[in-house]
């Protein structure tokens, strides 16, 4: 059974999820998910939450752009400065885990960086592999029904022609 965005907004316990975490970005430009559940009592429903569609209602709530941070950026929030490296406060990466969103502003511009530096990347990877992939199908003699032919994969750097693989 498939939890659809119907279903979400017409879900009493993640609606009560959304609203108090809206209060927390208002009030701090954040939030923590333990510190939501903790104060909405879904501390044993942690896992059932399509925090997915939390910050999707938030971004849409209050207008805002959000990042997914680690819980180090909960931790180390008063000490939290432009000079530190975003990349630790960021969820993205190899083992690190979303512990919250934080509202894209001025003081939180660094880890909107380095966050898209991320995005970018895993985006540039995928193209890259998919090119190699209908090349080696190509070389094969495979032919892939629906497969973008050799070469015509998007380009991510915006130069019309070039690909991955003649970068």
């Amino acid at each position: 059974m498939c939890f659809t965005r119907a279903k979400f907004a017409a879900c009493k316990v993640h609606q009560e999820v959304v609203g108090v975490a809206v209060e927390h970005m208002n009030t701090r430009g954040s939030f923590s998910k333990d510190e939501v559940l903790a104060e909405t009592g879904f501390t044993g429903v942690a896992d059932s939450i399509r925090w997915d569609y939390v910050r999707e209602a938030i971004e849409r709530e209050l207008g805002v752009h959000t990042v997914p941070v680690v819980s180090r950026f909960f931790s180390k929030r008063p000490g939290f400065s432009k000079e530190l490296s975003p990349e630790k406060f960021v969820a993205s990466g190899y083992g690190k885990k979303t512990a919250g969103f934080a509202a894209v502003r001025d003081e939180t511009a660094p880890l909107a960086g380095s966050w898209l530096s991320s995005v970018a990347a895993k985006a540039e990877g995928a193209v890259a592999a998919a090119d190699i992939m209908a090349r080696n199908y190509g070389a094969a003699g495979v032919a892939i029904p629906g497969a973008p032919a050799q070469g015509v994969l998007p380009d991510l750097n915006g130069e019309a022609g070039e690909t991955p693989s003649t970068l």
